[in-house]
């Protein structure tokens, strides 16, 4: 979703940053494009009038990760296999 269409669904980037308990300095600071939670929020907000704009992360070289355990990124980020359960 882009920040252009909410602020023109909303009226103002004023009236925008209210309906979002924020300040409109941070809804300049999303830029072109608004940060994926805030969509949703969007979405809820404007009863689907305005749809999050869904992308499926990419893809993980599977090689690369060890499915068993987690592995480490190289941001220090730390990545989990797809192939991993959660039981109860």
């Amino acid at each position: 979703m882009k920040t252009t269409q909410a602020v023109s669904h909303f009226g103002s980037k004023k009236k925008l940053a209210d309906a979002l308990d924020i300040s409109p300095s941070a809804v300049t600071l999303w830029g072109e494009v608004i940060p994926r939670l805030r969509q949703f929020q969007i979405q809820m907000l404007t009863g689907g009038a305005l749809t999050a704009q869904v992308t499926a992360p990419p893809n993980l070289n599977q090689s690369s990760v060890n499915s068993s355990a987690a592995a480490s990124g190289s941001n220090g980020a730390v990545l989990l296999s797809s192939a991993l359960k959660v039981t109860a």
